[in-house]
C-alpha cells in the first residue's frame, strides 16, 4: 500500500481521520474537514483518509472548493476487513486524527499518531501533557478553549513543517 500512495514520490504519508461516531461525545471530538485547510496544503505531504463511514461527499467537496486531494482507498473498509485498515495505517510515516478508534488502531501498532483532543477529553487521555502511557508513540495536541480548534490546528501545522 504504502508504494501505491506514494506513486514514486519522496513525500510524507500522513493518514487523517477528523470524525467521531461516538454519539455522545462525537460533537466534540470532530473537527470539520474545512478546519483542516492549513494542515492539507502542507507541501511534502500526501494525505490518505483513514475516516472511517461515509466520508466521500466531503472529500469531494474539499477537493473542489480547495483544490486538494485526500486519498480514499475503496478497497479498504474499516467496518469489514480489519485487517487491510491495518496495513493501511501501517503504511503511514504519521496519522493525525480527532480522539476516535483510528488514534487507538494506529497506537497499538507503534505507528507514530497525533491525536487531537478537546479541552475536556476522554478520561484515560489526562487533563494536561503531550504523552500519553497508553501508546509510546502518540503525541496529544490539545485544545486550549472549548470549541476553538484553530490553536491545535496551527501547532500542527508548525510540527508537520518540521518533519517535511
Amino acid at each position: 500500500m504504502r508504494g501505491k500512495y506514494k506513486d514514486g514520490k519522496n513525500v510524507l504519508l500522513a493518514g487523517i481521520s477528523w470524525k467521531s461516531g461516538n454519539v455522545q461525545e462525537g460533537s466534540k471530538r470532530s473537527i470539520d474537514l474545512p478546519y483542516w485547510e492549513p494542515i492539507l496544503k502542507i507541501p511534502g505531504v500526501k494525505f490518505v483518509s483513514l475516516q472511517y463511514g461515509q466520508c466521500q461527499k466531503q472529500l469531494q467537496e474539499i477537493h473542489q472548493q480547495l483544490g486538494i486531494e485526500i486519498i480514499k482507498d475503496e478497497t479498504v473498509n474499516p467496518f469489514t476487513d480489519l485487517d487491510s485498515f491495518a496495513a493501511q495505517t501501517a503504511a503511514m510515516d504519521l496519522v493525525i486524527s480527532i480522539d476516535n478508534s483510528t488514534v487507538h488502531f494506529a497506537g497499538v501498532m507503534g505507528v507514530n499518531v497525533w491525536t487531537l483532543l478537546p479541552k475536556v477529553p476522554d478520561w484515560r487521555w489526562g487533563l494536561k501533557g503531550e504523552t500519553t502511557c497508553w501508546y509510546p508513540t502518540m503525541r496529544l495536541f490539545r485544545q486550549q478553549e472549548t470549541g476553538n480548534w484553530q490553536p491545535v490546528i496551527s501547532k500542527v501545522v508548525q510540527e508537520l513543517g518540521r518533519l517535511v
